[in-house]
């Protein structure tokens, strides 16, 4: 799921409904960046609560908006969230490499995304940002 898409309490409720345990279920969700890191934090919290769990098995960043300070302060976010047992794994996505390297070269964060969720097909390969995240 994503905020963006509106659907986070019917999917809550979806799981809830399928009486599946916790365990057995991956759940994924994004975050629609454009303010940093407290919008971030909060939104995070929504999403969480919306769903009606106690984590998430990972959590995105939909897509590299807002520009270089936000969507440094949403990873410095992200990072926390992680930490904090919040979140099983961080990732981005649609990031290409310069927005990969912007936190690799910053020294305050100090965790490389686990995931980057990009589309692929047969018209759209990315072949050099498929080498550059293996």
């Amino acid at each position: 799921t994503a905020s963006m898409y509106g659907n986070e309490r019917e999917i809550g409720e979806a799981i809830r409904d399928s009486n599946v345990p916790r365990d057995q279920i991956f759940i994924v969700s994004k975050y629609y960046p454009t303010k940093g890191y407290e919008d971030a934090l909060a939104s995070f919290e929504r999403t969480r609560s919306k769903l009606g769990v106690e984590f998430l098995d990972l959590y995105l960043i939909h897509w590299p908006g807002g520009g270089r300070k936000s969507r440094l302060g949403t990873w410095k976010a992200f990072e926390e969230l992680y930490k904090s047992g919040k979140v099983r794994a961080i990732g981005v996505s649609n990031y290409l490499e310069d927005h990969i390297n912007e936190i690799q070269n910053d020294e305050s964060l100090h965790i490389m995304p686990m995931v980057n969720q990009c589309e692929f097909h047969l018209r759209n390969q990315y072949c050099e940002l498929k080498a550059f995240c293996k």
